[in-house]
């Protein structure tokens, strides 16, 4: 009898208490690596109220999520076979993390999808490491505007568990790409604020994924 493998391990309160609301759930075959099939359960969530927003401040001019926060586990299909452990696949899953999460940017139809620097954050001890991503988001036909997006996406291991944790925002204000006079204070969160909460939800992940 086989059993559905559970839920990614998501900081549901800390997202609430931040107005991030979940608006997708899904499970899908992310990429193969020799004979074994990697698929991925995902918890998508977004700050619905910065969308709303900057969809008012802007006329409609942008109108898609602001910032999202998401978190996959992945599944093994086969199962590794006895004797081998996770670590054995963590560089190539990163690899492979790296260049899926990248296709999806360009096929959500964005544009100048690059990868930045990476960073390692400590949480309990622990040493984390988080690739940066940028991006451009095209806004209307032939009026040469765009607005420029920040994402980062890491991978968690633990104890044979495997987590991806993605994310994008701004990479800057919303007021300052857009010249809003008396935005609301939303919509004024600079890019170090941003990735200060990020660092935060990935924190919350790592705490859930460790208990």
């Amino acid at each position: 009898m086989t059993t559905d493998p559970p839920d990614p391990p998501v900081p549901e309160a800390m997202l609430t208490e931040a107005g991030f609301e979940p608006v997708e759930r899904r499970t899908e075959t992310l990429f193969e690596v020799g004979a074994v099939r990697i698929e991925g359960i995902t918890h998508r969530y977004e700050d619905n109220r910065s969308s709303e927003a900057a969809r008012d401040a802007t006329d409609g001019a942008l109108d898609h999520p602001i910032r999202f926060f998401a978190v996959t586990r992945l599944v093994f299909q086969p199962s590794l076979p006895f004797g081998v452990s996770l670590s054995m696949f963590t560089s190539t899953l990163r690899r492979e993390a790296r260049s899926s999460f990248a296709a999806q940017l360009e096929d959500r139809g964005l544009g100048n999808v690059e990868r930045g620097s990476s960073q390692k954050l400590r949480f309990d001890g622990s040493r984390v490491r988080v690739r940066e991503f940028s991006a451009e988001d095209l806004l209307g036909e032939g009026d040469g505007r765009s607005f420029s997006l920040s994402f980062r996406l890491s991978v968690l291991t633990h104890r044979g568990t495997a987590i991806v944790v993605t994310a994008g925002f701004p990479a800057s204000s919303v007021a300052e790409q857009f010249d809003l006079t008396d935005p609301q204070a939303m919509l004024t969160q600079s890019a170090a604020e941003y990735q200060a909460t990020f660092e935060t939800f990935l924190g919350g992940v790592y705490e859930e994924l460790t208990a």
